[in-house]
């Protein structure tokens, strides 16, 4: 891998750490028990809501403080490693 191949895996990790922690963080509390990433079915109705309060205008997400397309992007890298990873 080179130099900017790198930066951008270490730059787009950074971001996904917004999305991971606050759902670590409501799992945690168990308020609305949510399945383990896995093998959580909602991930494509939760990448296009995200999407539409994106498309409405909002540029930071109020739970995590990232903005709503890194949770697209989480939501979207999810479903693929559920695609690439049959239970």
């Amino acid at each position: 891998m080179n130099a900017e191949q790198t930066e951008i895996i270490g730059a787009f990790a950074h971001l996904l750490r917004g999305p991971t922690a606050d759902g670590g963080e409501k799992r945690e509390r168990k308020e609305n028990p949510k399945p383990l990433w896995k093998v959580d079915p909602d991930h494509k109705d939760a990448m296009y809501r995200h999407l539409k309060r994106w498309e409405a205008g909002e540029s930071v997400d109020p739970d995590s403080g990232s903005h709503p397309l890194v949770h697209v992007a989480w939501r979207a890298l999810a479903i693929a490693w559920q695609e690439t990873h049959p239970r």
